[in-house]
C-alpha cells in the first residue's frame, strides 16, 4: 500500500459480499464498505457481520468502513464490530458534536482514521475542535475569503436580450 493519498474511492454495500470481493479486486484505490445508507434497515445486522469474516486480516487495498450515525440504533453495534477489524479508517456520517468524534476514536482505540460528516450547522459552530472535525487552515483561509467576497453583480446589459 502507497503512502499517497487515493485518488478513487468506490463504494459498495456491506450487506453484499460478494460486490466488496469484486471492489476489492478492482482498480479503485480504496474501498469504503457500507454500512448506512447503502443497506436496509432489515439488513443492518447481517451486514455488520459480514465484516468480520471479509477483515479479519489485512487487505492490500486500503478499506474504510461507513458506520451509521451514533445516534441511530445501529451505530453503536457498528463501531464494536468495526474496532475489532483490519480497516484503515472509519467514516462517521451526521457527526452532531465534537463529542461524536471523540466516542469514535475512544472505541477505536487510535487503530484506524476517523473520518466526520458533519450535518449542515448541526456540528459548526465557532468552538468545533476535535480530532475529527478540526478545520485544515486551508479550508479556514477559503471561508473567509469566501465570507469577504461580495456577490458577482449582475451581467451589464447589451442592449440585444430578447425583445430589444
Amino acid at each position: 500500500m502507497t503512502d499517497l493519498p487515493p485518488l478513487t474511492w468506490l463504494y459498495v454495500p456491506a450487506d453484499r459480499p460478494d460486490r466488496v470481493e469484486k471492489a476489492l479486486a478492482s482498480a479503485a484505490h480504496a474501498v469504503i464498505v457500507d454500512l448506512e445508507d447503502a443497506v436496509a434497515p432489515a439488513a443492518k445486522n447481517d451486514a455488520r457481520a459480514n465484516l468480520g469474516a471479509l477483515f479479519a486480516v489485512q487487505r492490500e487495498k486500503r478499506v474504510h468502513v461507513r458506520v451509521n450515525a451514533l445516534s441511530t440504533e445501529w451505530g453503536r453495534a457498528d463501531l464494536d464490530a468495526v474496532a475489532a477489524l483490519h480497516v484503515d479508517g472509519v467514516s462517521i456520517p451526521k457527526v452532531e458534536s465534537p463529542g461524536d468524534a471523540d466516542v469514535v476514536a475512544g472505541v477505536l482505540g487510535g487503530r484506524s482514521r476517523v473520518h466526520g460528516w458533519m450535518e449542515p450547522a448541526a456540528g459548526v459552530g465557532p468552538r468545533t475542535r476535535s480530532r475529527a472535525t478540526r478545520v485544515s487552515a486551508a479550508s479556514r483561509s477559503a471561508r473567509r475569503t469566501c465570507a469577504a467576497r461580495p456577490a458577482r453583480p449582475a451581467p451589464a446589459s447589451t442592449g440585444r436580450e430578447a425583445g430589444s
